[in-house]
């Protein structure tokens, strides 16, 4: 456990001071965005390319891994489905509460996954990304289109979205250039080797300049619910399905990572779009980012 402590600290340190340069209105808040925008479009697509160009896919355990996630991300949608009535809630705010249950903090896991597993473990994560981002997206759009009204009655195409998504579209050159036997040719590999480092911490700190904690402060039942349900409900059922398809070592650490994570910020501005349940979002988004410093630790250890 302290060592699983010692490895995240420094990334909710770093998250932390995102939040604190941001509320002190340090460099100025154009800065914010437009850094996002360069983390998003730029960094993490060469991260992603350069970490799949070059590593090493042949002993990971893929079918496993996707059946793992698929089949969590199933019972989790199932098993609210079967709730609903029980539950009582609105729908805008039920189509919240799927989308933090499924969507996570991919620039966390990216982070988390290279400080505590290395190439490999980030490889891994990456995949994982690859397997969760196409039905996440479609489950949480779905349920907004039919639970929700959308604010501007447009209805977004969500395969179009996910094909010029860019953290797909980086590993899917990574995979072209893997398979091709070539890998990186010069001199990308040395201006990737350059950018790609970059995209982690800066990413971090975009991700705590995003946070709005005092949406915390008027969070209700189902805030609470929803991170429950991201924080609690979905390591468990990794686990389950890990354990049943007997996924052991860092394949169901890295699965785990994945479950255990904090909600997308994205979620946010989905469900503003959409006439989902935006201050409740915002409370999920705020309060499971502020409990995985507790609750991560625990699962990954």
């Amino acid at each position: 456990m302290p060592g699983v402590v010692g490895t995240l600290l420094p990334i909710f340190l770093m998250i932390g001071a995102g939040w604190l340069a941001r509320r002190s209105r340090f460099p100025g808040e154009a800065f914010w965005p437009a850094l996002d925008r360069v983390v998003y479009f730029a960094l993490f697509p060469a991260l992603l390319i350069r970490t799949f160009a070059n590593a090493k896919l042949g002993g990971l355990e893929i079918v496993a891994m996707a059946a793992t996630i698929w089949l969590t991300m199933a019972a989790m949608v199932v098993g609210l489905l079967l709730a609903r009535p029980l539950l009582n809630v609105a729908g805008p705010t039920f189509a919240s509460l799927l989308q933090t249950a499924v969507r996570f903090n991919a620039y966390t896991g990216l982070a988390v996954s290279q400080a505590a597993y290395g190439e490999t473990g980030l490889a891994l994560f990456s995949l994982a990304i690859a397997l969760v981002t196409p039905l996440a997206n479609v489950i949480s759009v779905t349920a907004f289109l039919r639970l929700a009204e959308a604010t501007d009655g447009r209805r977004p195409r969500v395969w179009r979205e996910l094909a010029r998504n860019p953290l797909i579209l980086g590993i899917a050159v990574g995979l072209l250039l893997n398979a091709s036997g070539a890998g990186l040719p010069w001199p990308l590999s040395t201006i990737f080797d350059l950018a790609a480092p970059a995209a982690l911490p800066l990413a971090l700190l975009s991700a705590g300049a995003g946070l709005d904690l005092g949406a915390v402060r008027g969070s209700g039942v189902w805030v609470v619910v929803g991170v429950a349900l991201r924080l609690v409900g979905m390591p468990l059922l990794v686990l389950a399905m890990a354990w049943w398809f007997g996924l052991e070592g860092q394949a169901r650490q890295i699965l785990l990572l994945y479950a255990c994570l904090p909600t997308s910020p994205a979620g946010y501005t989905l469900a503003r779009q959409l006439g989902g349940d935006a201050p409740a979002t915002a409370g999920m988004i705020a309060l499971s980012t502020l409990l995985a410093m507790l609750t991560m630790p625990f699962w990954l250890g």
